[in-house]
């Protein structure tokens, strides 16, 4: 599970692609991805970050992560979740990325509808292939990656359920100390 996690979280560089050639970007990002997951460079987490960065659909995210808390919050706290979640996000990829063999990914199929744009990938993974879906929000003509669901699993779930019981239990302050 670990192994799939750091492969979706790198494919997250599948953040923000133009409606139109949704398809074509997405396989050619894939490939990056897997020269980069090959490579012997030092820095691979930080090559994967690089490419995936720059348009996470953080705001989506953020609300579905906190679920009700987050329209609770001031904008100045909501900003500070934002960067505190960010810097979360790359964390948890830098300590998996050395679980990453040079794992085989392959694109199967694209999806766009009304409000959603999906792209279905297969990975091998323990010898057996498994999928994964990876979900974009279609903003203006572009589709911005929000979620990623791995063995039927959604990181946005896993995370909110983590992030809610903290807050249950501790109240909504813990959660920023524990994210810092």
């Amino acid at each position: 599970m670990k192994k799939l996690l750091i492969v979706a979280l790198s494919i997250a560089s599948l953040y923000a692609y133009k409606l139109d050639t949704f398809k074509e970007d997405i396989a050619v990002d894939v490939g990056k991805i897997q020269g980069i997951f090959k490579s012997e460079s030092a820095n691979k987490s930080q090559d994967l970050f690089e490419l995936l960065k720059d348009n996470l659909d953080i705001d989506l995210m953020t609300k579905l992560v906190l679920s009700k808390y987050a329209n609770e919050l001031s904008a100045e706290k909501l900003a500070e979740f934002k960067v505190i979640f960010i810097e979360r996000l790359k964390k948890d990829f830098s300590s998996k990325i050395d679980l990453v063999k040079g794992s085989s990914l392959e694109l199967v199929s694209t999806n766009i509808d009304d409000k959603k744009c999906q792209a279905n990938m297969k990975v091998d993974y323990e010898e057996q292939t498994k999928e994964m879906v990876f979900k974009f929000r279609k903003v203006a003509n572009e589709c911005k990656l929000y979620d990623i669901d791995i063995l039927n699993t959604s990181l946005i779930t896993s995370y909110r359920a983590q992030f809610l019981d903290i807050i249950k239990q501790s109240g909504i302050n813990a959660l920023f100390e524990k994210l810092k």
